[in-house]
């Protein structure tokens, strides 16, 4: 679980890194209808290290989290 701790630590460090590439392009001209591609390739590529993480821990990182938040969820909604 030490790596999965550390994996949500530097999350946000990877979403930087992956985003770093656009800071020294001054102007991007996009045709077509698909503006959004440029920011899903960036989460995308955030994706892929997840997926990597999950295949290497051999833990489904999705699921783990997905079942976390529903646990919280479950439990704020209990309080109530």
């Amino acid at each position: 679980m030490e790596a999965l701790k550390l994996y949500f630590q530097q999350l946000p460090a990877i979403a930087q890194a992956t985003g770093q590439a656009y800071t020294n392009v001054d102007k991007i001209v996009m045709f077509g209808d698909d503006t959004s591609k440029l920011s899903g390739n960036i989460i995308k590529n955030v994706a892929q290290v997840s997926e990597g993480l999950s295949e290497s821990l051999g833990i489904d990182v999705k699921t783990l989290l997905t079942g976390f938040l529903g646990g919280k969820l479950a439990d704020s909604s209990n309080k109530e």
